[in-house]
Order: structure tokens, then C-alpha cells, then sequence
């Protein structure tokens, strides 16, 4: 290499730095491909905007774009927020939308039962919600879906007997999806209510082999629905709680294609009444 004056003679470009101040500034315009682009002076600007230059202008601040999108979307939300916490737009294309984890995955019979009794979900069970209110532990299933006027595609059907060692399981599927499940105590004075979504019901009826007694008391069609589900959600192993994990994504969807299909065959009927 060459050093010294040489290097100076052979590289007119080059220009030894005097102090470490310029050894760093040339390494910055080595580094950025070329000179500073740092802003004028208010001096040079002012000189810059009597001659019309556009380097005068005012840069915008980097720092107002993520602001003024940060302000949309909180007026956003805050225009798009109900009451009861729901989205509205989500509210609009699911008839349950509950704490909104499960939307899709019940009726608009179960989305009024949410409303009316405070739950809270139950732990590593996605889709079912034990009660809050200490005030309806006295009341049977029976009692509470008539107090409540409850619309119920089936009626209360018991699952498990109550006996000296076990509590008495009840069961009731709501019009449009979804159900309660209630445990009796051995002694008849405490209940036990959950709020289950579609495929919290059916994934606790696999598990207590109590599908069929339920799908003996639904009409035809929510029959087919309901043990299509359940038999779907019974081939998927649940060793590590895959069918857990999977069980309200699979139910929205199968409910989705039930609708689209009934919208399908109205559609056809329409259209073959029109000939």
C-alpha cells in the first residue's frame, strides 16, 4: 500500500484527517456514501428561502405519522366499542360473541343467557364459563331456564344420575347453539351452572359418553349439526389438549358452512319457484 505523501499524490481525493474531530467525521461520510445530510442552518435556510430554494421547507416530523395513527385508531375504537364490550362488528356477523374469544360459537339465545348472569371462564377449558352469581346456586337447571325464559331446542336432560359418591350431571342445548351444563350436589341443595359454547358442549358430553341422550331430544336438523360436531371433535386425540385447542375453531367453521348452505338452498329454491 501506499503511505505518506505518496498516498496523498496518487489519491487527490483523499485528505489526511488533522484531528480525531475529522477522522470521525470522514469515516461518517465514508460510512453514509457521501457528505452530511444534516439540516441548513436557520441562517442558511433563511438565505435559501429568499432565492426560493426548496432545501428551505421545513421538514415534516418523523415523530407526528405514528402519532396521528396512534389517534385513529384509540377514536377508532372508541367510536366501534358497545356497552357490553363487544365489537360491533364482529357482534354483527356472529350472533355469540361472548368475552369474544369464542365468537361464532353459539347462538344469539346463548349471547342473551351471557348477559344476564356474570361467568367467568374455567380454566384450560376453552369454551365453558362457570357462574359468578352465588344467588341462582339453589336453583335447579329446570328452575333457572324458566326463570329466565329461555329458549331451548331440547329439554333438560340428565346426563349423570346423583348417587352417594358422585354429583348428578343436567344438561340443555339453547336455540341456535350452545348450552347449559349443571352439576347437583349429592345432597340436592347446591348447583353448580356453566355456560358452554357449542364446542365446550360437545366436548364435555364426549367426555361424560352423554351425546346420544342429548341428540335423542333434537329436532332432525340441529341433531345432524350437533353429532356431526361431536363426532368430528372425537377423532381428534386429546392427549395434549389438542382437542381443546382446536374444538371452537372447528365449530365456527361447520356452523358457517351450515348457513351458507341453507342460504344456498333458499337461494335455489327461489330461483326454481321464479320458472
Amino acid at each position: 500500500p501506499v503511505r505518506g505523501g505518496e498516498g496523498r499524490r496518487a489519491c487527490p481525493a483523499f485528505r489526511a484527517p488533522s484531528s480525531r474531530r475529522s477522522l470521525v467525521a470522514a469515516v461518517g461520510r465514508r460510512e453514509t456514501g457521501g457528505f452530511s445530510r444534516a439540516r441548513p442552518s436557520s441562517t442558511r435556510r433563511a438565505s435559501l428561502s429568499s432565492r426560493g430554494d426548496p432545501r428551505a421547507r421545513p421538514r415534516a416530523s418523523r415523530s407526528r405519522v405514528p402519532m396521528l395513527h396512534a389517534q385513529a385508531g384509540e377514536q377508532t375504537r372508541a367510536s366501534t366499542t358497545r356497552d357490553d364490550g363487544a365489537s360491533p362488528t364482529i357482534g354483527c356477523r356472529y350472533d355469540f360473541v361472548g368475552d369474544g374469544m369464542y365468537a361464532g360459537d353459539g347462538g344469539a339465545e346463548l349471547q342473551r343467557l351471557w348477559k344476564l348472569i356474570r361467568w367467568k371462564p374455567i380454566k384450560r377449558c376453552d369454551g365453558r364459563f362457570v357462574s359468578c352469581d352465588r344467588s341462582i346456586s339453589a336453583t335447579s337447571l329446570a328452575r333457572l331456564c324458566a326463570s329466565l325464559e329461555l329458549s331451548t331446542s331440547s329439554p333438560v336432560v340428565t346426563i349423570r344420575e346423583t348417587c352417594a359418591d358422585r354429583d348428578g350431571i343436567h344438561a340443555v342445548r339453547l336455540r341456535g347453539g350452545g348450552g347449559l351444563l349443571s352439576y347437583c350436589s349429592m345432597n340436592k341443595d347446591k348447583h353448580i351452572h356453566t355456560l358452554n359454547t357449542e364446542s365446550g358442549l360437545a366436548r364435555k358430553l364426549i367426555a361424560l359418553d352423554g351425546v346420544q341422550p342429548l341428540a335423542n331430544t333434537l329436532s332432525p336438523a340441529s341433531a345432524t349439526l350437533f353429532t356431526t360436531l361431536c363426532h368430528l371433535l372425537a377423532a381428534i386425540p386429546n392427549a395434549e389438549g389438542e382437542r381443546t385447542r382446536l374444538a371452537p375453531s372447528i365449530a365456527v367453521t361447520l356452523r358457517t358452512l351450515h348457513k351458507h348452505m341453507l342460504i344456498l338452498k333458499s337461494q335455489v329454491m327461489s330461483c326454481d319457484s321464479e320458472r
